[in-house]
């Protein structure tokens, strides 16, 4: 597919409904692994507890990046490009010092947040949980960062680079659970999701490394 192609409206459009429709089949695949390795046990609602918060904060982040920068970035770039340039730095740095503070408060409260919600459970299913919301954690400067790499890619016109990166999310998790589930259990879904975040967070890096 060329490069001229992605980059327009329409080109770009119809590249990102089919990587759409293909990380449905994914996440759908996804979830029947899941429902094969875990079933409706008490350690997938573990998994739930110790995931909710974190992937929120992660969706949050990428919208206000989106909703933030993009329109922020052209208005300085119609008029100077040097300023644009030095306006996305200072937004990365922004938004991934941010997403550190976040996680390192986290963190600390983890423990207290994982009690909240599993007050009546076993200590063992609560330690679980806690392990399950901080490898998350370690997503969330990243994922701050995915970001804003996306909205940037996004006023170059390099629409079709943010869809791909979506993929590695469910690719890493699937590949994961068939292998390592009996070596990690449960945990295997933050470490895959963890992964899948590093691999777009440098994906998306090393495209935007030539437009900066």
């Amino acid at each position: 597919m060329s490069q001229k192609f992605t980059s327009t409206i329409a080109g770009a459009s119809i590249f990102i409904s089919v990587l759409g429709l293909f990380s449905r089949g994914l996440g759908f695949i996804r979830e029947m692994i899941f429902a094969n390795n875990f079933g409706l046990e008490t350690e997938f609602d573990i998994y739930l507890v110790g995931a909710v918060l974190p992937i929120t904060i992660n969706n949050i982040l990428l919208f206000i990046g989106q909703n933030y920068f993009v329109p922020e970035f052209q208005r300085i770039n119609s008029s100077d490009t040097d300023a644009a340039q030095k306006y996305f730095k200072q937004s990365f740095i922004s938004f991934t010092g941010i997403g550190i503070i976040i996680a390192i408060l986290l963190f600390f409260t983890c423990d207290f947040i994982i009690n909240s919600y599993m007050h009546s459970s076993s200590q063992a299913n609560k330690d679980t949980a806690v392990q399950i919301f901080r490898i998350f954690l370690l997503t969330i400067p990243f994922s701050a960062g995915v970001s804003i790499f996306s909205a940037f890619l996004q006023t170059v016109f390099e629409f079709k680079h943010p869809a791909i990166s979506v993929l590695f999310l469910n690719i890493s998790i699937i590949v994961l659970l068939l292998l390592l589930t009996e070596s990690f259990g449960i945990l295997i879904i933050p470490i895959g999701y963890a992964i899948g975040t590093l691999l777009q967070f440098f994906y998306l890096h090393s495209k935007s490394r030539k437009y900066y």
